[in-house]
């Protein structure tokens, strides 16, 4: 299936939803059947196989991490060079959308 940025933006949406899958804090995050509900929530809201979505959610957090990571990297060495606060911001269309993780 092609993600367009629409629907990969609605998908990132969905997912913020169902803290069950991405907050470590919650009780319900170890439950594996809670976690495969909210996973065929998505996908069925989505008209969308379950495999799918996850394998989309994990190749989006990962870039998300790498953007992440690319962020915090370039304020470090704006720290130690005193040139002030990160002028990198996180340049990936749904880096925003994503930043509750």
């Amino acid at each position: 299936m092609e993600w367009s940025q629409d629907k990969t933006v609605q998908l990132i949406e969905i997912y913020r939803l169902h803290p069950v899958l991405w907050d470590c804090k919650l009780s319900e995050y170890k439950l594996r059947e809670k976690r495969h509900d909210a996973w065929n929530e998505i996908a069925n809201s989505l008209n969308v196989e379950k495999d799918e979505v996850e394998r989309k959610i994990k190749n989006l957090t990962n870039h998300f991490s790498r953007e992440s990571k690319r962020v915090r990297e370039e304020k470090i060495a704006n720290t130690k060079s005193g040139s002030g606060d990160s002028t990198y911001e996180g340049k990936w269309f749904a880096f925003k959308s994503m930043e509750f993780l």
